[in-house]
């Protein structure tokens, strides 16, 4: 098997500039889903370093997700590491963009002997030296070009580098794992050394067959270490690999020979994934070697040395890197207090089909999610489920209606915690492909409408619900542009008393449309602002609900890789709009009648105030451009009648949805209506 290749075409957004952006409206919390501090990456490739010198091991993390190398520090200590990313150690490498950078692979190592780390990183670039410029305190790299421009021609474009001093003489010597070189370059699995011809402050790295030797093809996507595992003071070598078990190599000092193999060191009894990437360091502090490896699917795993410096032996500990996410990748979500226990929980679906519920085993205030097997877990809705609970038939608990790749819509009703499958309630929704469902009661009614995004903004649909019989109508949502294979949810997100619509999208941002109508009567304005530089890799899947009881909602976001990022509302309530059909006595009435032809009328009261306000009642087309001015002049409290006639006035009416929209000082209310000839 292989690694997924991915090409990325990408705007770079100063990363500084966007967190401060976001950092307006959003926080984000990584403790909820990654207890531990250390995010979930496709591809992952770990490896250990103390880079602030404080006596702990922080992680640099190639991977394929973020396209970046991702620094996380130690703010643990060396016995009980815990981990916080930090963009600002990585940043300088990508302020001009990502262009000619890697992301794959990295290392540290004091290539220059000058007491600090500097930093290697791989990948379709081949190697390439970022010095550290900084101190061993708080490093800053930049980039030394063409440092390796001889070795690349000889590695390929995947290699994944590890340094060490094979031949014991005192400098860094390279050995080059070769992982697929999809662009060319040696036989993907075999291992290339490089000795070092120069010295420890100037190395002359030089292509040696005999640092090698011995080492062979070991599958594909080889990946060295190099530590002194057996203490006998010279580095012996694991490799990772594309099979199940990882080999390893004993350094017999025999300058014709270096390497033997040794069996039964490492028995990994995680077989699920095919693609690992080793580092071995102390993470725990107790003077031996552990081993830690990421993955194809980002999970990383951490095996324990339960024996001694000299004669290691490995035993997994799952309380490290326990990263909550989906198995499968895809994954989505949508709240709800499924066991009825008081707090919220969620369901996620995946990219093999299948429904997962989390259980919120926390509190209704500090909210910590478990996978719990279900009713639901046999069930499976078909690939790129996208569940979303909604009670259906009335029975006061939470049924699950998913949306899929093919489309259609899957019901899953509960009775009484007993699920049966079911394809007619929904059989008129299909989205053609890629189907992802959102309910809402957009006209107020109290009864829940339907919006269905397909994988194009044409085969979107809205289905608004007339006393159970649901009749498209797309006028509800006029003016939303889906982004391909959109993820919806409605949320009022500015606390103004209607919903607003949230969409996730394929490349992994979020777009929002603001309702600046009424919640009888929606008007859609994208808004560009309340989710400014908050992504994912790919497939956004936001979900909101207010889980920690402080008023406002929360944001949980389901990405392709099968993560979850949660988001604390930052919002400062006193900046939000107060929901106007609260103000005493300002009403806009729906006019009468409605649709109408060729005349109808707008009632409206205005409320009690000091003095007359200047107001207006103006018509909108579906654009948003203003097409008759019925008022525009001071008026005091009182009721009033406008009658509009789409013959007259100058402007003859079309058949179609208008917006009639009401300012009455700072107090605004939109609403719609339809001409039908």
């Amino acid at each position: 098997m292989t690694k997924r290749f991915t090409i990325s075409i990408i705007i770079f957004i100063c990363m500084l500039y966007s967190e401060m952006n976001y950092a307006q409206n959003w926080k984000l919390v990584d403790s909820v889903f990654n207890p531990f501090g250390v995010n979930s990456f496709s591809f992952s490739a770990p490896f250990f370093a103390d880079l602030d010198a404080d006596n702990d091991f922080d992680i640099i993390m190639g991977n394929y997700t973020t396209d970046r190398i991702e620094y996380f520090e130690n703010i643990g200590n060396s016995t009980t590491p815990k981990y916080f990313r930090d963009t600002s150690v990585t940043y300088p490498i990508y302020k001009n963009g990502l262009a000619g950078t890697n992301s794959s692979y990295a290392v540290c190592v004091d290539i220059d002997a000058d007491d600090d780390l500097d930093l290697i990183t791989s990948g379709y670039n081949g190697l390439l030296l970022y010095e550290n410029i900084g101190d061993k305190y708080a490093p800053e790299w930049l980039i030394v070009e063409n440092y390796f421009s001889e070795i690349n021609t000889q590695i390929g474009t995947d290699p994944k580098p590890a340094f060490g001093d094979i031949d014991n003489d005192g400098d860094y010597d390279l050995l080059v794992g070769i992982g697929e070189s999809l662009f060319g370059g040696p036989d993907p699995g075999y291992v290339f050394g490089f000795e070092n011809t120069g010295t420890s402050t100037s190395p002359q790295f030089v292509l040696k067959d005999t640092l090698a030797k011995g080492i062979g093809d070991i599958g594909l996507n080889a990946y060295p270490v190099l530590k002194d595992l057996n203490n006998e003071g010279k580095v012996d070598l694991l490799l990772g690999r594309d099979l199940q078990t990882l080999v390893y190599f004993v350094n017999t000092g025999n300058r014709n020979s270096y390497w033997q193999r040794v069996t039964n060191i490492f028995n990994i009894v995680e077989t699920t994934s095919y693609w690992k990437n080793p580092d071995l360091c102390d993470l725990d502090g107790d003077g031996d070697y552990d081993l830690i490896y990421g993955t194809s699917n980002g999970k990383i795993y951490y095996y324990k040395n339960k024996g001694t410096t000299s004669s290691a032996s490995y035993q997994y500990d799952a309380s490290y890197f326990n990263s909550i996410q989906v198995s499968g990748g895809g994954a989505t979500i949508s709240f709800g207090d499924f066991d009825k226990d008081g707090d919220i929980d969620f369901v996620s679906g995946n990219l093999l089909g299948k429904l997962n519920l989390f259980d919120n085993v926390g509190t209704p205030e500090n909210p910590s999610f478990k996978y719990v097997n279900s009713a639901l877990s046999s069930f499976s809705a078909g690939s790129y489920s996208k569940p979303v609970f909604i009670d259906f038939d009335g029975d006061d608990d939470l049924d699950v209606v998913a949306g899929q790749l093919r489309g259609k819509l899957i019901t899953f009703l509960n009775n009484n915690g007993v699920f049966k499958q079911d394809t007619l309630p929904f059989h008129f929704a299909n989205a053609g492909w890629l189907s992802a469902p959102a309910f809402v009661d957009i006209d107020n009614d109290v009864d829940k409408d339907l919006f269905v995004v397909g994988e194009t903004s044409a085969d979107s649909k809205f289905y608004i619900n007339n006393s159970g019989t649901y009749v498209e109508d797309y006028s509800w949502v006029e003016n939303v542009v889906t982004p391909h294979s959109g993820f919806p949810v409605f949320e009022d997100i500015d606390l103004d008393g209607d919903y607003d619509l949230v969409i996730g999208s394929l490349w992994g941002d979020i777009e929002c449309y603001e309702n600046i109508g009424s919640k009888t009567l929606p008007v859609w304005e994208k808004n560009e602002t309340y989710f400014a530089g908050i992504e994912v890799s790919q497939s956004a899947a936001p979900g909101f609900a207010d889980l920690d009881k402080d008023g406002k909602p929360e944001m949980i976001i389901g990405d392709y890789d099968g993560n979850f990022t949660y988001y604390e509302n930052a919002m400062n309530t006193s900046d939000l709009i107060t929901d106007i059909e609260t103000v005493k006595n300002f009403k806009l009435y729906q006019n009468y009648p409605n649709p109408f032809n060729p005349t109808t009328k707008i009632k409206f009261t205005l409320p009690t105030a000091e003095t007359s306000y200047m107001t207006s009642l103006r018509i909108y087309n579906v654009l948003g451009k203003e097409i008759i001015t019925l008022i525009d002049k001071e008026l005091s409290a009182g009721e009033y009648e406008v009658e509009l006639s789409a013959e007259g006035g100058g402007s003859k009416l079309a058949s179609g949805v208008y917006f009639y929209q009401l300012k009455f000082g700072s107090f605004v209310k939109t609403m719609k209506m339809i001409h039908m000839k």
